[in-house]
């Protein structure tokens, strides 16, 4: 019993001895810092410290979004809300591949690389089909005819023609006269200005292209509504950005010798002329 005694007494003893750790000034010899510590101390150090990990961990799962990724604290309004954000990106991918798609159509406009619209051959009617088709009448034109003559219509016999007006939508980008107008160039009117002359826009619209080729200089080409792109060629120098909004007759640009003007509707290149105040 007493060795035993003996044995538990020594071992809380070895538990309770006090261990110094000292840093000492080679030097002076004196003793510039001192830590005592036991082994009982230093396993209730030890115990201390996970346990207050422990709960600073547990705090931070539970009141922050990390314990969704926890099984089983995940609910419903989660893959809700996941679906809904899984959607949004698929429609912002779709809108930049749709704005990728129409950079590239002007692009492709501004550098020629569009082939030209080209119409079907037809077949040639001889004279007697075009006479056969002259003379043969509709069923509607046949009962025009059989209630016209019998007065039982109400119909004018002289047809009012309808003149269809297009109205001007943009105001004229620079002080010059045409000199080339649609068809002599490819896609669009050629003006004569003075060096060093200032180009505005021809109507509101957003800046979406602006670059450089050797063949027509600086460009630029605005984005208008109802599909509508103006493109300006052979500047100098250029004063608007990519993304900038522009107002009728705000200055984009620098012009040198000769202007070149399009103007497209839906991809297709239309005469500036005919809703273009020159």
């Amino acid at each position: 019993m007493k060795d035993k005694k003996t044995k538990k007494g020594d071992t809380i003893r070895r538990w309770r001895f006090t261990y110094k750790f000292m840093i000492v000034n080679e030097k002076t010899l004196e003793e510039v810092f001192n830590l005592k510590l036991s082994r009982l101390t230093a396993f209730t150090y030890f115990c201390t410290t996970l346990v207050v990990v422990f709960i600073l961990m547990s705090v931070f799962i539970i009141y922050t979004p990390v314990k969704y990724f926890l099984p089983g604290f995940s609910d419903v309004s989660v893959r809700s809300n996941l679906t809904k954000e899984i959607i949004k990106i698929d429609s912002l991918a779709n809108h930049i591949r749709l704005q990728d798609m129409q950079m590239k159509t002007l692009k492709n406009i501004i550098s020629g690389a569009v082939p030209i619209d080209s119409i079907p051959e037809q077949q040639e009617i001889t004279p007697e089909k075009l006479e056969e088709l002259a003379s043969k009448k509709s069923e509607f034109e046949k009962r025009f005819v059989e209630e016209y003559e019998s007065g039982a219509n109400q119909y004018s016999s002289v047809l009012q023609e309808k003149t269809v007006v297009k109205t001007k939508l943009f105001s004229s980008p620079a002080l010059g006269e045409i000199f080339k107008k649609f068809g002599e160039n490819p896609n669009g009117v050629e003006i004569a200005v003075k060096s060093g002359q200032r180009i505005s826009a021809v109507g509101t619209g957003t800046v979406v292209v602006t670059s450089y080729t050797l063949d027509n200089g600086y460009f630029i080409a605005i984005q208008h509504d109802n599909g509508y792109v103006s493109i300006y060629k052979n500047l100098s120098q250029l004063l608007k950005n990519i993304g900038e909004n522009v107002t009728a007759g705000e200055i984009i640009a620098v012009v040198g010798s000769t202007f070149i003007f399009e103007l497209w509707q839906n991809g297709k290149a239309i005469n500036p002329e005919e809703i273009v105040i020159f």
